[in-house]
């Protein structure tokens, strides 16, 4: 039996092949960080549960196209086999040439996956390698490989359409509401910088608070806690970043809490907090957002202000466009200038549909709009 090796960017495949029959296979994380010591655990407890005793392989051939493991997986195999571990590369002969232009950019996957596709299929052939990376390479009707072309993989270009659409916000109402035909952020404008130029030395901002609340006149006197709802690595990325932007720019102490979001929004609720991260979704009218705080609770900042309550209901029951739009274009003024909250970013996604595709929302902020959808004339 001959054991191979795939180590791949997201992967590490294991394939044992009894003479020319597929006949197990299973997959590693690809680690980076991960020591020799530990992949031997790893593939040694995937093949003792599995019933193969990795010292009974007649060959063992490694293809990879991450260097900097080839070395700890090598030695990680080693230790339980004395069978010579091959590795895919230049002076391994495969029986194809390669005239690709650059052969360079020919990595030791695409060359197994022509050696693969020769054994069941005589050339001409173009092979598609849908991973990390969507490779597509070509062979001439003498077996040759005469082209590559390494192109995104389906996950990373999915990631690239619909994640990182995070914009900074210049308001809390995001820039898909609309109130009738007017876009409403358009009209409201940048409250956000709008502040920022009014206030262009937020440490002066925060001494003269200070010295209001009996606090003293010095910054780095100040301790506060920031708490984040959720316990994941992004997470901590995004506070690790509010933490160090604040206590750059203010001179303040920022101690980052954080918990689960089933300990995060109670705490939020009942007023337990200093500083917290939140989110709300959006409809397409922007009395969705504002609605929040004309409550008689004040939402969850607790700042109960009644005029802006006025402001906001009156927009809700106002059929005049021009009017609702005033209204509550004043309303958000308010929140943003007087209430303790501070829009930080707005996300969305971005979505892709088929022309029969009906009743699909095109508001990016929302959550719900997929309720409603179905098919028509496919």
């Amino acid at each position: 039996m001959v054991l191979t090796v795939d180590i791949g960017n997201t992967n590490i495949v294991l394939g044992v092949f009894d003479q020319d029959e597929l006949v197990f296979t299973a997959r590693v994380s690809t680690d980076k960080n991960r020591t020799a010591d530990e992949y031997s655990v790893l593939i040694h407890g995937i093949f003792e549960i599995n019933g193969f005793d990795l010292s009974r392989f007649d060959g063992i051939i490694l293809s990879s196209v991450v260097p900097q493991l080839n070395s700890v997986v090598a030695y990680a195999l080693g230790r339980f086999t004395s069978v010579r571990i091959r590795t895919v590369g230049p002076g391994l002969r495969t029986g194809f040439r390669i005239l690709a232009d650059d052969p360079t950019e020919l990595g030791s996957d695409m060359v197994c996956n022509v050696a693969g596709a020769l054994s069941e299929f005589e050339g001409p052939l173009t092979i598609v390698d849908f991973g990390t990376a969507t490779t597509f390479t070509v062979v001439n009707a003498q077996s040759d490989i005469c082209g590559v072309i390494i192109a995104p993989g389906m996950r990373i270009s999915a990631e690239a359409l619909t994640g990182g659409t995070a914009q900074p916000s210049t308001g809390l109402v995001p820039p898909e509401c609309t109130v009738g035909s007017y876009n409403f952020r358009e009209e409201a404008g940048d409250l956000i910088g709008a502040l920022q130029e009014a206030n262009p030395d937020p440490q002066a901002l925060l001494i003269e608070g200070m010295e209001e609340a009996g606090l003293g006149s010095d910054p780095s006197t100040l301790a506060v806690s920031f708490a984040w709802g959720a316990t994941t690595a992004d997470a901590r990325t995004y506070a690790e970043l509010f933490q160090q932007m604040w206590q750059e720019t203010l001179g303040v102490t920022v101690e980052l809490v954080f918990n689960d979001s089933a300990t995060h929004m109670p705490n939020i609720n009942s007023g337990s907090y200093q500083i917290a991260s939140t989110s709300w979704g959006a409809n397409p009218e922007p009395q969705f957002q504002l609605s929040r705080w004309s409550t008689a609770t004040g939402g969850q900042s607790k700042w109960i202000n009644e005029e802006y309550c006025q402001l906001v209901n009156e927009g809700i029951s106002t059929m005049d466009d021009t009017q609702r739009l005033e209204l509550y274009r004043q309303a958000e003024e308010l929140l943003v200038s007087e209430a303790a909250i501070a829009p930080i970013y707005w996300t969305g996604s971005i979505r892709f549909s088929y022309a029969y595709v009906q009743g699909f929302s095109e508001n990016v902020f929302d959550t719900t709009g997929m309720m409603e959808m179905y098919t028509s004339g496919r």
